[in-house]
């Protein structure tokens, strides 16, 4: 039986990377108000982690605004080369308090993870209690 090459994440346990290049970075600051972004965009000048970081403000609100609407965010390689999708972890107060994600070479990626993500973080939430709003669990994305 031959084996399939292997990839490997490896990612420092209590490292940090920016907010703004990482899916479930982008979900907690879309829980943060308009001028709470901003500050985060000034106070660290959306650095560029590869060439497709968000690396301005009004690029950073469109985004924001999609996560709003979607429930999920990306991260099409802005931190490193692979695409990552991930959904909120809610708890019985509403409060974003963690995130499902999966990254994948972006050669690999499938959409049809995003709906997978989303349902399972739903499950989870409603598991600690969480009682959505019609409409918000389970969205199942049309956004590519």
């Amino acid at each position: 039986m031959r084996e399939r090459p292997g990839i490997q994440v490896v990612r420092t346990i209590g490292a940090t990377a920016p907010l703004h290049t990482t899916s479930s970075g982008k979900l907690f600051l879309a829980e943060d108000s308009f001028e709470q972004i901003r500050a985060y965009a000034l106070r660290t000048n959306l650095e560029k982690s590869t060439p497709n970081s968000i690396g301005d403000i009004d690029t950073l609100l469109t985004e924001i605004s999609k996560i709003k609407t979607l429930g999920f965010a990306r991260d099409e390689e802005e931190l490193e080369m692979g695409f990552a999708v991930a959904a909120g972890i809610r708890d019985d107060s509403g409060k974003l308090v963690a995130c499902l994600s999966i990254s994948s070479p972006a050669s690999s990626f499938l959409e049809g993870w995003i709906s997978e993500i989303k349902h399972t973080a739903d499950d989870i939430s409603e598991h600690l209690g969480y009682v959505a709003t019609p409409g918000e669990l389970y969205v199942r994305p049309d956004f590519t």
